[in-house]
Parts: C-alpha cells; sequence; structure tokens
C-alpha cells in the first residue's frame, strides 16, 4: 500500500488580549512562540486515514450540503421543467437524479474526510509527542511564507508623519 508522507511543523502559540486604542477596546491577537517550533515527519496508511472519526462528522456534513442541492435541483424540476418522476419517461430522470445524487454525495464525503483525517491525525500525533497545547499546525511547503508574515517588521504610526492626525 502506498503511504502518505506528511512533513510539517508545530508552533506553539497562544492567544492574548491587547489594547485596541484610546477607547479601552481589547482585541484578541495571536502570538507565536518561534524558538519552540519542532519538525515532524508522519507517514499515513490509508488504513489509517480510513479508520478516522472524521468521516462519521462528515458523512453528516455532505448530506446535509447534498440534501440541500438536490431538494432545489428537483423542485426546479417538478415545478420548473414539469417532470413527472413517474412516469414511463420519468423513470429514466428519477435513475439519473438518484444516481447523480449518490455520486455527488460520495465525492463530496471523501473531500471533506480524507483532509479532515490528515489533519486529525497530524494533531493526536503532536499531542502525543509534545502534550496537550495549543499548537499551529503549518507544513514544510507554506513554512516559508508563515515566516515571513510572523517575522515582519510592525510599522507604528508615528504622528504627524502621515497618519492624518497634527
Amino acid at each position: 500500500m502506498k503511504q502518505r508522507i506528511c512533513e510539517f511543523k508545530s508552533v506553539p502559540q497562544r492567544t492574548r488580549e491587547v489594547p485596541a486604542g484610546h477607547g479601552g477596546a481589547m482585541v484578541l491577537r495571536k502570538e507565536y512562540d518561534l524558538a519552540g517550533v519542532r519538525e515532524h515527519r508522519l507517514e499515513l496508511s490509508p488504513g489509517q486515514i480510513l479508520s478516522h472519526r472524521a468521516w462519521i462528522m462528515n458523512l453528516l456534513w455532505a448530506a446535509m450540503g447534498i440534501s440541500i442541492l438536490f431538494v432545489l435541483i428537483y423542485g426546479a424540476l417538478v415545478v420548473g421543467f414539469r417532470v413527472d418522476f413517474s412516469s414511463g419517461a420519468g423513470r429514466i430522470y428519477r435513475a439519473v437524479y438518484i444516481s447523480a445524487f449518490l455520486v455527488s454525495f460520495l465525492a463530496l464525503w471523501i473531500a471533506l474526510s480524507v483532509p479532515g483525517a490528515v489533519k486529525g491525525l497530524k494533531r493526536s500525533h503532536v499531542e502525543a509527542e509534545r502534550g496537550e497545547g495549543n499548537w499551529l499546525l503549518v507544513d514544510l511547503k507554506d513554512w516559508d511564507r508563515f515566516y515571513r508574515i510572523v517575522t515582519a517588521p510592525k510599522k507604528e504610526a508615528q504622528p504627524g508623519r502621515g497618519d492624518g492626525r497634527r
């Protein structure tokens, strides 16, 4: 079986309340401890991905999403196009409608569940290695962009220098 290899980094994060100006309002701001970054490598088999609990939760999400869409399609067919699903030709429409519903449902279920299972397995791997905590998981391919954003210099507004105040 082909294994899926996930390479990512975990960054400790915490949320702090900081003042948002002169009015006394507080804003939540995330802070990342870049000194506590660790790199991880995880090999996932299809069995691990298929046995994760994300499939159960995403079964409900996929069923709700596709049901809403296909109820609207059914209404448009019956009211707008006057399709009779019980007549001779309507049986073909019904078969096409049901098969399209099932294929769409399965595609959405898989599209939601595979990334959800991988993310859940990554999180449990990090918690097993590093313990409980609030971890941000960043893939190695996205690490450079994340690092540039976090370490970008903060520009402070200086009064009288283009910020509109005198």
